[in-house]
């Protein structure tokens, strides 16, 4: 990831892309439940992603327990710091 680049941005640029919605808008609010498209599939594919964006990768407990941006901002906080 370069330096200063804001994760929500990329975050949600990962999200357009892999839940082909080019004008979708997450905030850090944003949970799997508001979003009808981002089902089993689509989480595995946004994982995959983010962690080539960020270069890190998600544990097992994580992969299982992301169900919002602003938990997947906390990994990539602690993960990218």
């Amino acid at each position: 990831m370069r330096k200063n680049m804001d994760p929500l941005v990329t975050l949600n640029q990962i999200f357009q892309d892999e839940l082909d919605n080019p004008s979708l808008q997450i905030t850090p609010e944003t949970s799997r439940d508001d979003l009808e498209s981002w089902d089993s599939l689509a989480h595995v594919r946004l994982i995959a992603s983010i962690e080539e964006q960020f270069g890190f990768e998600f544990t097992l407990d994580q992969i299982e327990g992301v169900d919002s941006v602003q938990k997947i901002l906390d990994i990539i906080s602690s993960q990218v710091s």
